[in-house]
């Protein structure tokens, strides 16, 4: 007898018995009334902990100011990683001597421009070679 045994068993339980036997009618009322129940409670429980009130427990999930709050700060952290980058590889492109790796370079710089500026809204001012 393997452990899913009694599992199997379940979906049988949903079947009504034959109105003559009161003891399996009973029993089959009392299986519906614990699915029920216990259906219920799962649910109340699940909504409980999604809008965080326990918050020992899970805090529940975050409110639109939360995560506008979360997305701001993401954004802010990607421009400051971008315009690195973008300082990095125009210190870079003014190093190097290789014509194809300077093409390369400032077609990175082009595309990581163009995503700066989708992102602030203003254009990235790349500091001239002179100035590096």
């Amino acid at each position: 007898m393997s452990l899913l045994d009694p599992l199997k068993d379940l979906p049988k339980l949903l079947i009504p018995p034959k109105p003559h036997d009161i003891h399996a009618l009973l029993r089959w009322q009392w299986a519906i009334a614990a699915s029920v129940i216990g259906l219920s409670a799962a649910l109340l429980v699940h909504v409980a902990l999604a809008c965080g009130f326990v918050p020992s427990v899970f805090a529940g999930f975050a409110s639109s100011e939360q995560m506008t709050k979360i997305e701001s700060e993401i954004s802010m952290i990607t421009v400051l990683n971008l315009s690195q980058e973008m300082r990095e590889d125009q210190m870079e492109r003014c190093k190097t001597k290789d014509d194809d790796m300077k093409f390369k370079l400032s077609g990175d710089l082009d595309r990581m421009e163009l995503y700066y500026t989708r992102m602030t809204h203003t254009a990235y001012a790349l500091p001239a070679c002179g100035d590096l």
